[in-house]
């Protein structure tokens, strides 16, 4: 199918990654729709035509809007820990995965979290190991992942579940990169707890191009879930020096690592073979273009 008949709803898009992929497909030639929890800040949404963002209510009032034979893409999810806003983002979620199903969509692509694993793996995170949600997020993931394969079940829409690893980029800085290097613009020195974390950190962009390759994949051939994060895990210290360096090349800082080594074990690395097996995807931003992305937006926000 080529783009131009390609029609796609997407959910989530003023969040951070929806974001990305709606500029991404609003000049690609795909008929887009966006479903949103409102519309208050339509600039948000440009430049994409009023006519094609809905509100979420409208589901129930116009199931039109999606399209037989469409691809729904559900990036809207809290990213709160809080019980009340995840209980809410089920509740949509169902209702949306039931619309879609009944409305004869010809595939659901949910966007999920490397959280359904344990925190405290050994190794990269593979589709078939168990899940083990560690906090009310990860679980609430899970459970989405569980309604969207239940409520389409026997239907002919494909329902696939993408779990993301850790997303990095300007938007986030509540990432430990981001914080490493907030510090480091402050002349501050890193102290790091732990030394046995493992981080597989994944730009944001190349995130958005991902979920695009694969949501031009034919549905049929789609399996139940996917591992997307960056083949390349690397441990708090090094990501550390590499902030540290990129820093001092900028501002002339040398900052001093110290490492107080505990117990405390953190892997959030995945591996994502199926995924590029799938689609052919790697991801095209190395972790200093990321980082000097980053410290570029800090700059401008000083």
């Amino acid at each position: 199918m080529s783009d131009g008949a390609r029609i796609l709803l997407l959910t989530g898009a003023s969040g951070v990654l929806g974001g990305h992929l709606l500029r991404r497909l609003s000049g690609s030639g795909v008929q887009l729709r966006v479903l949103t929890s409102g519309r208050s800040d339509a600039a948000k949404f440009a430049p994409l035509p009023p006519e094609n963002v809905h509100r979420f209510d409208e589901l129930e009032e116009n199931p039109g809007l999606i399209a037989p034979g469409s691809i729904v893409i559900h990036a809207g999810f809290a990213r709160t820990p809080g019980g009340k806003e995840l209980a809410a983002s089920i509740d949509s979620a169902q209702r949306l995965f039931t619309v879609a199903v009944r409305e004869k969509a010809a595939g659901i692509l949910n966007i999920s979290s490397q959280s359904v694993y344990s925190p405290a793996r050994q190794q990269p995170a593979k589709e078939s190991d168990a899940p083990a949600p560690a906090d009310l997020y990860g679980m609430a993931k899970f459970a989405c992942e569980r309604l969207g394969e239940s409520i389409s079940a026997g239907s002919s829409t494909r329902f696939t579940s993408l779990r993301l690893g850790s997303l990095i980029g300007p938007e986030y800085p509540e990432r430990i990169l981001s914080k490493f290097l907030a510090r480091l613009l402050k002349r501050q020195n890193l102290k790091l707890i732990g030394g046995r974390q493992v981080f597989s950190l994944l730009d944001v962009r190349d995130a958005a191009e991902a979920v695009i390759a694969f949501s031009k994949m034919p549905p049929e051939r789609w399996e139940a879930c996917y591992n997307l994060g960056n083949p390349v895990s690397i441990p708090i210290a090094e990501l550390a020096r590499r902030a540290a360096a990129a820093v001092r090349r900028i501002t002339g800082f040398e900052a001093a690592i110290e490492l107080e080594e505990t117990d405390l074990a953190l892997n959030s690395s995945l591996d994502s073979e199926r995924f590029r097996a799938m689609t052919g995807w790697a991801p095209r931003h190395t972790l200093e273009e990321s980082i000097d992305t980053i410290l570029s937006f800090m700059a401008g926000q000083n």
